[in-house]
């Protein structure tokens, strides 16, 4: 067999659709003549190769793989017909001795041939796993910690940084572009929800966030029941319901209500089916409780240009709902004011710049494993409340 040239390599890989580099070319021919393969031999084993590695294009790298594959296979094949030489030449029969010498002959009797361990294959041996004892996850665990309420370093300063700085803090004066937060509660057990306010005033943006505690039983902290989050959807809807009026200067309709005249209403984007995929054809507008008991409408978005919509999403929308039977025929979607302060600019904020800014920083976890109510966290907040920071970062 003549040895494959350039050429020959390079027609191979084409007519095999492969992708070779041009530079690995020369050791394709070398690989053929160390192992005595012919183009179209080495393509279609360089495809089977390529294909169980994942590899797109050969390489000078991949092709050093490749020989150390094909290095292997040579050395199972070597081993394999010597070992088939050896059997041949070594008698399979064993004859008693003292049988030989009388010349009885007595039954052959023939032994399994052991199985000869195959030499190693020619590659850089795999480096041994060192056992992690100390730091693998199995042994890994978090240390022990004491009761939090037996502490005894609650509240004590470890190091001090800028010291000086305190002597510039006045804990009852307040910026002039602070954040006023409204708190509300009647028991020690509680909720919370929050609700951000925004207005101008005198070209400062200024804003209000109201904390409402709602009284009840005990509650679990990181839990909410499913009536519960009904009852917080319902009422983030009425809100903004509420905003929308104040805003628009207008009194929103009632979701489902009929009407031959242009109407406004407010309410959730949800999908007609439970488990559907929202798209332009099956999108309902599902109104608060308060006003409208629940009820859902099917929108026409027919000669709306474009709407991006998701379920859940709170929208105002004006358009003309007919007959109960029918789609409500939306005309636009109502554009609606941002609830979070607008940036303050720049020169303002120089202004009122007369302190420092303080900033609280808090690691977690905020609770033990054995305290799911979640005490630490709660004694951040208390102390957060009486120092006052411009800044909680948890």
């Amino acid at each position: 067999m003549s040895t494959p040239t350039a050429a020959d390599v390079t027609a191979a890989f084409t007519n095999n659709s492969l992708d070779i580099k041009q530079d690995a070319v020369a050791t394709c021919v070398e690989l053929c003549k160390e192992f005595a393969l012919s183009a179209e031999s080495l393509a279609e084993q360089w495809d089977v190769f390529a294909m169980n590695a994942s590899i797109q294009v050969a390489t000078i790298d991949s092709l050093g793989r490749f020989r150390a594959m094909l290095f292997d296979q040579t050395n199972k094949r070597a081993i394999k017909r010597e070992t088939k030489e050896t059997l041949k030449g070594k008698s399979m029969v064993k004859k008693e001795p003292l049988a030989s010498v009388y010349g009885i002959h007595l039954p052959t009797v023939h032994e399994t041939p052991k199985k000869r361990q195959a030499s190693a294959s020619f590659q850089s041996p795999d480096a041994k796993m060192a056992k992690a004892s100390v730091f693998s996850p199995s042994s890994f665990q978090s240390p022990p910690s004491a009761e939090y309420a037996s502490r005894a370093n609650a509240g004590e300063v470890v190091d001090s940084f800028n010291t000086s700085l305190k002597s510039q803090i006045n804990v009852d004066g307040v910026r002039g572009d602070a954040v006023k937060v409204e708190c509300i509660h009647t028991d020690t057990h509680m909720s919370m929800s929050v609700i951000p306010l925004s207005y101008r005033d005198d070209e400062i943006s200024k804003s209000n966030v109201r904390i409402i505690m709602h009284a009840g039983a005990a509650n679990n902290f990181m839990y909410t029941s499913m009536s519960d989050r009904a009852i917080a959807l319902d009422q983030l809807l009425v809100d903004f319901q509420t905003r929308m009026e104040a805003q628009l200067a207008i009194d929103c309709g009632a979701v489902g209500d009929p009407s031959p005249s242009h109407v406004t209403v407010c309410g959730r984007i949800v999908c007609e089916a439970p488990e559907g995929k929202l798209n332009a054809s099956v999108v309902q507008l599902e109104g608060a409780r308060k006003y409208c008991g629940g009820q859902r409408v099917l929108l026409d978005l027919s000669q709306v240009p474009a709407l991006e919509a998701f379920p859940g999403k709170l929208v105002a929308v004006e358009g003309i709902y007919n007959d109960s039977r029918h789609p409500m025929q939306v005309k636009r979607f109502i554009e609606v004011r941002s609830l979070f302060p607008e940036p303050v600019p720049f020169a303002v904020t120089i202004a009122n710049d007369t302190a420092p800014v303080r900033i609280f920083t808090a690691a977690g976890p905020f609770t033990p494993h054995n305290d799911p109510q979640y005490q630490p966290l709660s004694d951040l907040i208390a102390v957060a409340a009486k120092q006052k920071p411009d800044v909680v970062i948890l």
